[in-house]
């Protein structure tokens, strides 16, 4: 997220941080927020989106934050796979969240599987099969 990059460049040089007002494309409340220098309208309004107190952006931040879990689980899982097959499981995350697509299975060749399904609570669960052991990651 947005909101955790600023605070990282905060953190390692106060002086690329600045505040700026911000609107949140969400309910179009307008916010004081820190952003780092030189970010664009689009970056600083996404920011704004990420920090908004109003219900929709609360969910939006939310569903963001699951995603870049999501997205880490996945590397960790299935590192030193080629980048290509990464892919295949990232574009299928807005699928999962969207309920489009409740459950997906990958056949990776050589015994290993990937599945992504999502649980009762509409978080999304990450299994790596390697023949027969299954590693589920939360």
């Amino acid at each position: 997220m947005l909101t955790h990059q600023v605070e990282r460049i905060k953190y390692h040089s106060h002086r690329l941080v600045k505040e700026a007002n911000g609107i949140c494309r969400f309910c179009g409340q307008i916010k004081l927020i820190e952003i780092a220098t030189g970010m664009k309208d689009d970056e600083i309004t996404e920011l704004t989106s990420e920090q908004c107190d109003c219900d929709d952006s609360k969910a939006y931040a939310a569903r963001k934050t699951q995603n870049e879990m999501v997205y880490e689980r996945i590397d960790k899982l299935f590192a030193g796979l080629d980048d290509k097959i990464l892919r295949v499981f990232y574009v299928t995350i807005p699928s999962l969240n969207q309920g489009l697509i409740t459950d997906i299975t990958i056949n990776l060749g050589n015994g290993i599987k990937g599945r992504m399904r999502l649980d009762r609570n509409g978080f999304i669960k990450i299994t790596k099969i390697d023949a027969g052991e299954a590693l589920e990651q939360e």
